[in-house]
C-alpha cells in the first residue's frame, strides 16, 4: 500500500484490509496525489492509466471539491471522472440553510453553500445524478451514480 498511513483513509484501509477485515485478500492501493482542481489532465491520465490495467474505481470528495471548488471546477472535475468510467462517487455538499450561511460569512475562507439544490443540476451536467443523500448538521452526504445506470 502506498499513501500515509497518518491520513484517516490510509489508516481505515489498513483495517479494513487487516486479517478478519471485509477486504482482507483484496489488493487495494492508496494514493495520495497532489492536484490543481482547476486541470484535470492529470486527473484523465491518472483514470486512463488505473482503467487499463482493469482497476474498479471510486471517488471521493469530503471536505473538498463539493464545498470549496467553483461551479466550473466541481462540473469540469465530475465530467473528468464520468468520461473516465467511474461508477460511483462520494462527497459532501455544504449546507444553504440560513444558518449555515450565517456560520460561513464569519469565516475566512470562501464555501459555496450550495445545498443539494444547488448541486445537483452541476452533477447533471457533468453526467452523474444524486442516487442517495444524507443530511449531516451543516452539509449534506452524497452519493452520485451515472446519469443513464441511475434510469436502469
Amino acid at each position: 500500500m502506498r499513501g500515509r498511513t497518518g491520513r484517516p483513509s490510509a489508516r481505515a484501509l489498513l483495517a479494513l484490509t487487516a486479517p478478519h477485515g471485509p477486504l482482507h485478500g483484496l489488493k487495494i492501493e492508496f494514493q495520495h496525489h497532489v492536484y490543481d482542481w482547476n486541470d484535470t489532465a492529470p486527473l484523465a491520465r491518472q483514470l486512463a492509466g488505473l482503467a487499463a490495467c482493469g482497476a474498479i474505481i471510486a471517488a471521493s470528495s469530503e471536505g473538498g471539491l463539493f464545498e470549496y471548488g467553483t461551479d466550473d471546477a466541481v462540473v469540469t472535475n465530475l465530467s473528468a471522472l464520468a468520461r473516465g468510467g467511474v461508477p460511483i462517487v462520494a462527497g459532501s455538499v455544504t449546507s444553504s440553510s440560513e444558518l449555515r450561511k450565517r456560520m460561513i460569512a464569519q469565516a475566512r475562507f470562501r464555501l459555496f453553500p450550495r445545498g443539494l439544490e444547488g448541486f445537483a443540476p452541476l452533477a447533471e451536467r457533468s453526467g452523474y445524478v444524486i442516487a442517495e443523500s444524507r443530511t449531516a448538521v451543516v452539509s449534506e452526504q452524497v452519493l452520485l451514480r451515472p446519469r443513464a445506470a441511475s434510469s436502469q
